[in-house]
C-alpha cells in the first residue's frame, strides 16, 4: 500500500507552500512543502528558494522515499487507506525516529483486541485520546499543529476531514464532534433563541379620493402613534376624622330670658330648700312652748315647711340637671 492522492493532499493542506526557506515552529530550516532536505538529502538553508513544481517533486520523492517504506515497519497490521494516509501525514510531519517511539503508533500497531464491536470503539477511543496530543512544538502548543491532528485523526476514521481546518480553538470535545459527524447532527450545538416580536402595525388609512383634476390619489399620512400615557394614580382615600362630641352652650337670639329660665328656678329652688327646712325646724321649737292653740297652728306649719323643702329639694336637683337653655 502506498500514500494516495488523499493523503497527499492532506499532507499539502497541512504543509502549505512557501518558496523562501524559513525556520519552522521547531526552529529547522524548511522550503516547499514542510521540507528539510533536497533529493541528494543536503539540508535546506536559509537563502533558498524553490519553484512549486519543483516542491511538489521534492514532496513526491520524499514520499517515495521515506515514508511509503517506513509505514509498514512501524504498522505491522493491515490498515485500511484512509487509516494508512492518515498515518503517512503523521509520519511525515515528525520522521521516523519520533514516530516509532510516540504511544500513538503503539496503539494503532495493536489493534482492537478482538473483532467485536466494543473492542472496536474502545480501539477507536484510544486513538481519539492520543492523535491531539502531539500539538506541541518549541515547547508550546500550536492551534496549525492541532488542526492537522484532528484532520488526520478524522481521515482514520474514515471522516471528512475538512472540518477541522476551522476549529476555533484546541478544547474541542472530539468525542462529541466524531459522534455527531457519524450521527449526522450539527457539529456545534447552537443555543435556541426566542424570536424577536414584531412591532405592531401602524393604522390603515384608506387613500384619499382623486380630485377633480384628474390627479393621482395620495395618500393621507399617517400619524405618529403616541405612546399609550402612563395609568393615572389612584387616588388616596381621605381619613374621616369624626367631630368631638362637644356641648354647645350658647345664648341665642331665641334663647329665654334667665327669670323664665326652668334652670335658673332650679338652682334657685336647690339652695332655697336648706332654709326652709330651718324655718319649718325653728316654727316647731317656738310651738313647743306656745299654748296649746299655738302649739297646734306651729306643729302643723312647720310640718308642712319641712314637706314643702323637701319637695323643692327635689325638683331644685332635677332642674339643675338639665342643660341650661
Amino acid at each position: 500500500m502506498k500514500t494516495s492522492l488523499q493523503g497527499r493532499s492532506l499532507i499539502i493542506r497541512a504543509e502549505g507552500f512557501r518558496g523562501d526557506a524559513y525556520l519552522c515552529s521547531a526552529g529547522v530550516p524548511t522550503i516547499g512543502f514542510g521540507s528539510i532536505r533536497y533529493q541528494d538529502r543536503d539540508k535546506v538553508c536559509l537563502g533558498d528558494t524553490i519553484s512549486q513544481d519543483d516542491a511538489e517533486q521534492l514532496l513526491s520523492h520524499y514520499i517515495a522515499t521515506q515514508i511509503d517504506p517506513m509505514v509498514p515497519r512501524l504498522i505491522t497490521r493491515p490498515l485500511t487507506q484512509p487509516q494508512y494516509d492518515a498515518f503517512a501525514s503523521f509520519l511525515y510531519n515528525f520522521g521516523y525516529e519520533k514516530t516509532r517511539g510516540y504511544n500513538l503508533t503503539k496503539v494503532i500497531a495493536d489493534g482492537p483486541e478482538d473483532n467485536t464491536l466494543e473492542a472496536l470503539r474502545a480501539w477507536e477511543a484510544k486513538i481519539i485520546h492520543w492523535w491531539p496530543v502531539y500539538r506541541m512544538a518549541g515547547g508550546k502548543p500550536l492551534l496549525g499543529l492541532y488542526r492537522r491532528r484532528v484532520a488526520e485523526l478524522l481521515t482514520f476514521l474514515h471522516l471528512p476531514p475538512d472540518v477541522a481546518w476551522t476549529l476555533p480553538h484546541m478544547g474541542v470535545n472530539l468525542d462529541e464532534l466524531v459522534a455527531n459527524m457519524r450521527a449526522g447532527k450539527p457539529l456545534v450545538s447552537e443555543p435556541k433563541l426566542t424570536p424577536p416580536v414584531p412591532p405592531p402595525a401602524p393604522p390603515f388609512v384608506p387613500p384619499l379620493p382623486p380630485s377633480s383634476g384628474g390627479a393621482p390619489p395620495i395618500s393621507a399620512p399617517v400619524p405618529p402613534i403616541a405612546p399609550p400615557a402612563p395609568p393615572a394614580p389612584e387616588p388616596i382615600p381621605a381619613l374621616e376624622v369624626p367631630p368631638a362630641h362637644t356641648e354647645e352652650i350658647s345664648m341665642s337670639a331665641e334663647a329665654k330670658p334667665a327669670l323664665k329660665s326652668k334652670t335658673v328656678w332650679g338652682v334657685l329652688v336647690l339652695v332655697m330648700a336648706p332654709f326652709v327646712g330651718q324655718i319649718g325646724e325653728a316654727l316647731q321649737v317656738a310651738g313647743a312652748t306656745a299654748p296649746s292653740t299655738g302649739e297646734a297652728i306651729a306643729d302643723i306649719t312647720s310640718t308642712a315647711m319641712t314637706f314643702v323643702g323637701a319637695i323643692l329639694a327635689v325638683i331644685g336637683r332635677m332642674a339643675a340637671a338639665q342643660p341650661l337653655r
